[in-house]
């Protein structure tokens, strides 16, 4: 019995992009990913978890911390970035994480504009849509130039990786991420009946492969799983039907289309306005009347996008997430990438089919105004003093025969103290 596709026949392809072109996107790519935010320059400072928990068991264990679990689940992506970060000069480790998250975020755009071309009325239109792994403006927030934060990416990107047809090189590269990224995140857990289907509906079997990497990447996270290790609340949509709501609105589709900041002004105003602003990317994509795959497709990113942020509020913090006052937006804002990716995309593929200017206009200037109200970054990404000043901190301690040292990260002034303790082999390697 043949498995119906569902519109979702198309196959993945970039088409002929001139080499100038291509020249021109990437350098921009890498200019909004490395380049310095108005609070500060993130390629200057070690993040959280990439040197506390990351570093610190790879100068421990080797090889050997690629698979170790934290809080419960894997991290491959991270992993491995921190390793050959690692391997080079001890003064680099903190640009070099910079520049391998932006290299994901790239490799991640270039597979999900392949899956989207063939669905947007053009190609500019697609491109566009899968460079918001890089262009997104709430990826300018507390996930720019860390590997802490990449799973929220691999989320998403493993979703068009599970619709795509793919063929040749991107073939390769998209199921290489897949498997990457689903050993990097288990909400990627969720897209396991996707992959069945899209294998099982590909005009080909080796056209669906990057769908099979996702899923045994999934299936090997699951395997490797300690689901005690994280508290979950799903209770919490019962007890709170309205904050929950509010909360869906507001970090889902009301900071796809606004950004973080932009929402935190709608939510000024007040909060009503914010989860009514929630409802313009849906207006978007209704209005345009998209038909045939285009509609399933879109269809299916912004369920997918609700359906992410609902599954990752179940384990989130709920006291932490309160709106009042509004800059407390910011706290988790993490959990607005996935969505902002997949609703996003969704709006622009919409819009590019729309009869009337008037809605890609629109859309286009909202996204603008977005990525320029979220070009002030995270301040806490570079509160702290810069990665060469905390090692050149602990040199002397090393020098006076300590075997090792701990070593200050950023964030400082929070309440959990973030530090690293490294070897003083390691510190004076480099």
């Amino acid at each position: 019995m043949r498995v119906p596709h569902f519109g979702l026949d198309r196959r993945s392809s970039l088409g002929r992009v001139a080499p100038w072109v291509w020249g021109a996107v990437l350098l921009a790519s890498a200019v909004w990913l490395l380049g310095p935010r108005l609070t500060g320059w993130q390629l200057l400072h070690v993040h959280k978890e990439d040197g506390a928990i990351f570093l610190q068991e790879w100068v421990r264990d080797g090889w050997s911390s690629i698979f170790a679990p934290y809080t419960g689940y894997q991290h491959l992506g991270a992993r491995v970035s921190t390793a050959v970060c690692a391997s080079g000069p001890v003064s680099w480790f903190a640009p070099c994480v910079g520049a391998a998250a932006g290299l994901f975020r790239i490799l991640l755009a270039i597979v999900a504009a392949g899956v989207l071309v063939p669905y947007a009325r053009t190609r500019s239109w697609g491109l566009a849509a899968g460079f918001l792994f890089v262009f997104v403006p709430v990826g300018q927030q507390e996930v720019l130039g860390n590997l802490t934060n990449l799973r929220w990416f691999f989320d998403a990107g493993c979703l068009f990786i599970c619709v795509g047809l793919f063929r040749g090189r991107l073939a390769v590269l998209a199921a290489v991420l897949g498997f990457v990224g689903a050993m990097s995140d288990p909400l990627v857990l969720l897209l396991l009946p996707l992959a069945a289907w899209r294998i099982a509906s590909a005009p080909r079997r080796a056209m669906a492969a990057p769908a099979a990497a996702v899923a045994l990447g999934a299936v090997c996270h699951w395997l490797l799983l300690i689901p005690s290790a994280r508290p979950t609340d799903l209770g919490w949509y019962v007890r709170e039907p309205v904050e929950a709501v509010v909360q869906l609105m507001v970090r889902g589709p009301a900071v796809a289309q606004f950004g973080q900041n932009g929402t935190e002004v709608l939510i000024h105003g007040a909060i009503l306005l914010a989860v009514l602003a929630g409802l313009v990317p849906l207006a978007l994509v209704f209005l345009s009347r998209p038909t045939g795959g285009p509609l399933v497709l879109l269809v299916l990113l912004l369920l997918a996008g609700g359906g992410l942020l609902g599954a990752t509020l179940v384990f989130a913090p709920h006291d932490q997430l309160t709106l009042d006052p509004p800059w407390q937006l910011g706290n988790g804002s993490r959990y607005s990438v996935g969505p902002a990716l997949l609703m996003g995309s969704a709006v622009l593929v919409a819009v590019s089919h729309a009869r009337h200017r008037a809605l890609r206009v629109a859309a286009v200037v909202l996204f603008c105004l977005a990525a320029v109200g979220d070009m002030t970054g995270d301040s806490w990404n570079s509160h702290g003093p810069t990665w060469v000043a905390s090692i050149d901190d602990v040199r002397p301690a090393c020098e006076a025969g300590a075997d090792s040292v701990e070593v200050q990260l950023t964030p400082t002034d929070v309440p959990t103290e973030w530090l690293a303790l490294l070897s003083c082999d390691w510190v004076q390697g480099g």
